[in-house]
């Protein structure tokens, strides 16, 4: 098998998937294979929390309301609501499946299975950070990367899950069972959180930006081709037809799914949706 594999994203120059592949003398390719286009968000709907699911849908929000990094984010919220919480307490931030409690100092660290919480300050991945005091809304993230791009605007978040819907899911009820969650997303967001939570929580949906799928991808000749979401999948197999010598990879469930729909059987999913998780499978299935 020729070392070669395309991923359906933009990959940056500090990309793990690209530094680990090329490493092992893999050809890596990425670019999406879906087009964004930001939606005008004149105000913000109230909300006790605001869930963010994909790096895009926090540069897509905080740029079309004219905030920059550095800005004061609760300032410019429309309707923020109090925090419920007495008068000095708050809350803190999580980075993967437990939940936090309320607490009047930072909670520890308790992580490395991805049945813990793996807190966050100032971007760096294991640090804790305290409770904020005052008022304003709770800002949650699906996983450490857009936990990382949201830290850029917010300077804090308050949770962060692994990147898998289904355990976040379980980790953000139990902190916000009964609230208003706001989910700035993509106008066709698969709002896989919201569905999970259902009834337990009120939630907004806000679209911030418009995604659809390139209407002539080209064609793909890299020997594994790897989808990171479903509408990516959906793209370029509207269009073109796996070869022979060509294997699939799914970043998550979702994307699994939308694969077997469009006739890809045996597609194989990563254990994680992070770009290091990614890296490893490609490996796996050659064996180096």
């Amino acid at each position: 098998m020729t070392k070669s594999v395309f991923i359906s994203r933009d990959l940056e120059e500090s990309s793990e998937f690209a530094t680990r592949l090329c490493a092992e003398g893999w050809q890596v390719r990425g670019f999406s294979l879906v087009t964004l286009a930001p939606l005008p968000a004149d105000a913000i709907p109230e909300a006790d929390w605001i869930f963010f699911a994909s790096k895009n849908a926090v540069r897509f929000f905080f740029e079309g309301l004219g905030w920059k990094t550095g800005d004061d984010p609760v300032a410019g919220l429309a309707n923020p609501t109090p925090d419920p919480s007495p008068k000095g307490e708050g809350r803190r931030g999580a980075d993967t499946h437990d939940a936090a409690v309320h607490s009047t100092s930072p909670l520890p660290f308790r992580g490395g299975d991805g049945g813990g919480v793996s807190p966050f300050r100032g971007g760096v991945e294991g640090e804790v950070s305290p409770f904020r005091d005052g008022g304003g809304v709770l800002w949650a993230a699906l996983g450490p990367a857009t936990a990382r791009e949201l830290l850029r605007y917010t300077h804090r978040v308050d949770f962060a899950g692994t990147g898998d819907p289904d355990g976040t899911a379980t980790a953000f009820l139990s902190l916000a069972r009964g609230k208003r969650v706001l989910f700035p997303a993509a106008r066709h967001s698969q709002q896989s959180i919201a569905r999970i939570l259902g009834d337990a929580i009120t939630a907004v949906h806000l679209a911030v930006y418009d995604n659809a799928p390139l209407s002539d991808p080209p064609l793909l000749d890299e020997s594994i081709l790897v989808f990171t979401s479903p509408m990516n999948a959906r793209a370029y197999f509207a269009r073109h037809s796996i070869q022979t010598h060509q294997r699939v990879v799914a970043i998550g469930q979702t994307t699994a799914s939308a694969l077997r729909a469009l006739g890809i059987k045996n597609a194989v999913m990563s254990k994680e949706p992070a770009e290091a998780a990614l890296a490893d499978t490609v490996l796996a299935m050659v064996g180096k």
